[in-house]
């Protein structure tokens, strides 16, 4: 069952990627990861990012695993929490046509890719970037860096059971706690969590 799984998902990218060879290039890890490059996609959205395989595997976890098509008819706000490179706020700007999404990704790398991307699909309107992360008050806390992939970084120091050894080093960042009233959000506001 696995390997039909993997014969499907790998058959997809065509499907959804113009520039498909370098996809594949790039999911095996032989494309230059010091590299910028950027990714057409036939829905019509093109993405940059840096040449980690993890952002390809990013990218085809909301574009061709579909893990973030939520069963929602229409949605007007959507927060982006931990943007990282911004795919999933594209998809959601593609999805939702009248949606405005606030998008925040704390670690800076990942913040101008946001940024960058955002721009590149003229959504400057529609999805508003903020260089922070998500908290309850308003301090500085550590932000633990992944060694290999920029889309794990964390506020939380992770136990790796294999070394004996917290994993990631300390990035001091500023978190920023929302207040739904900022936004002008209902105070009925219903969260999901998609990662």
């Amino acid at each position: 069952m696995k390997l039909i799984k993997k014969i499907k998902y790998i058959l997809m990218v065509p499907f959804v990627y113009k520039n498909f060879l370098e996809a594949f290039f790039s999911g095996f890890g032989l494309i230059d990861k010091n590299k910028e490059h950027c990714w057409n996609l036939r829905n019509g959205l093109n993405i940059c990012v840096a040449g980690s395989k993890w952002s390809w595997f990013i990218l085809n976890e909301v574009f061709i695993k579909k893990e973030y098509d939520v069963p929602v008819s229409e949605a007007v706000v959507i927060i982006d929490i931990g943007a990282n490179i911004g795919a999933a706020s594209l998809f959601f700007a593609k999805r939702f046509p009248n949606s405005t999404i606030y998008a925040f990704e704390p670690f800076e790398k990942n913040f101008n890719f946001l940024k960058k991307n955002i721009k590149l699909n003229n959504l400057q309107e529609r999805i508003i970037p903020y260089n922070a992360a998500i908290g309850e008050d308003n301090k500085k806390m550590n932000l633990y860096l992944n060694a290999d992939n920029d889309g794990c970084h964390s506020l939380l120091k992770e136990w790796n059971p294999k070394t004996g050894k917290y994993t990631g080093r300390e990035f001091p960042k500023r978190i920023t706690y929302i207040i739904q009233g900022k936004f002008g959000l209902p105070n009925n506001l219903c969260v999901m969590q998609l990662r």
